[in-house]
């Protein structure tokens, strides 16, 4: 009896890519030329070839006409040669045609041709595997820039995603299971009604006091009335900063702010109004009676939006944070005390009078788990549940 012999064979070669280059062969005038078969994205092949003075030249030759003919397929040809560089480029200029937020772009891009390449960008695609992918992100935290690993997380994932969707790499290159970076350990601080009555009066001292040159006290009012409207809200700087008149229903039974848009800063553009971050985030927020009296007083004049720059358009995040710095100087609110304070401060009056759920819902968050991580600050006593625990006594 006969037995068979089998073998591997040549591994196939994948779409979008070409095999093995034919020996030169001369041509008439001293030229050389050479040969492959491309595979085409649909899997059909077909055969190219390159021809040049040399067989190095013959073989680049080669290599741009398998491109040209994969050009008229409008995709991009990747294959395990394709370095990591180049896959960024590519799955940059695509994101850049999506629906982003341009500060969202501007954040990935940095981190790409930032943190991203100096650690992979040389590689191909056929170097990288998920153990080096997960070394290179971890140590990027360990330096001690956790926020950036999480950033460089995500856009690895994305960029190498891309190459997943066109079977250049396999789904595991990515596969972030099991894989946890250090959890913030900054605890989440509520401003305390002293506090808060010491902030207001450092605000006025520094309105009221002597100095030199015009006395304008346009920014110690600004800060005055962002902050009051950020615990008023709970909305984030950005979003107090964009509110129009039109988003607003003063003399309504009962007054509601609808929250839509942010003030944000775009690279090359400056100052613009954009999106709110998400879904969750667009609500209406009924007003206090405090609140209504800030917007009413703003609005007055006939101006469109409730804070606007000296020389107009939008007022700067900067300008309300570098007052608020000035004020605050070296006392005991120095160091901690920012805008987002406020919106920390409602998390943690309302997490604690009515749950997580409910600051959730007030916050604009799609659920309460930022709430218990990030932005309530823990009551030091547990809820009193006597009521409860006397029935246990005994008898």
């Amino acid at each position: 009896m006969r037995t068979a012999i089998t073998g591997r064979g040549r591994p196939r070669t994948a779409p979008g890519e070409f095999g093995v280059i034919s020996k030169p062969r001369s041509l008439a005038g001293g030229a050389l030329s050479v040969s492959a078969t491309l595979r085409l994205p649909d899997g059909a092949t077909v055969r190219i070839t390159g021809t040049a003075a040399t067989a190095t030249a013959a073989r680049r030759d080669l290599a741009s006409n398998a491109e040209l003919v994969l050009s008229g397929w409008n995709v991009q040809s990747l294959s395990s040669r394709t370095t990591f560089a180049e896959l960024g480029a590519i799955w940059l200029s695509d994101y850049r045609t999506k629906d982003r937020a341009p500060q969202t772009v501007q954040r990935y891009e940095s981190s790409l041709n930032g943190a991203v390449e100096r650690a992979l960008g040389s590689l191909t695609l056929g170097e990288l595997d998920n153990g080096l992918i997960r070394r290179t992100v971890r140590a990027i935290a360990e330096s001690g820039h956790v926020a950036e690993a999480r950033t460089c997380r995500v856009v690895i994932r994305a960029v190498l995603g891309y190459a997943v969707e066109q079977g250049a790499v396999s789904p595991q290159l990515i596969n972030f299971d099991g894989f946890q970076l250090p959890a913030p350990r900054k605890k989440p601080r509520a401003i305390t009604l002293p506090e808060l009555e010491s902030l207001r009066g450092l605000i006025a001292a520094h309105r009221d006091r002597d100095r030199p040159g015009p006395r304008s006290t346009k920014a110690y009012d600004d800060l005055t009335d962002c902050m009051d409207l950020i615990l008023a809200t709970s909305l984030r700087i950005s979003e107090v900063l964009s509110i129009h008149r039109d988003n607003i229903s003063l003399n309504a039974k009962h007054p509601t702010l609808v929250v839509e848009t942010k003030v944000e800063y775009v690279k090359g553009v400056g100052y613009q109004l954009g999106k709110v971050k998400t879904d969750a985030t667009a609500r209406g927020i009924e007003l206090p009676a405090f609140a209504v009296a800030i917007l009413r007083r703003r609005f007055a004049d006939g101006r469109e939006f409730a804070f606007v720059a000296r020389g107009g358009g939008f007022l700067s995040q900067n300008n309300i944070r570098r007052t608020l710095r000035e004020v605050t100087g070296d006392s005991d609110l120095s160091g901690w005390l920012s805008p987002h304070s406020g919106r920390k401060t409602v998390a943690t009056a309302v997490n604690n009078e009515l749950g997580s759920a409910i600051a959730a819902e007030v916050l604009g968050q799609a659920n309460d788990s930022l709430i218990k991580s990030t932005y309530g600050e823990r009551r030091p006593v547990a809820p009193n549940v006597t009521a409860i625990t006397d029935r246990f006594a005994p008898k």
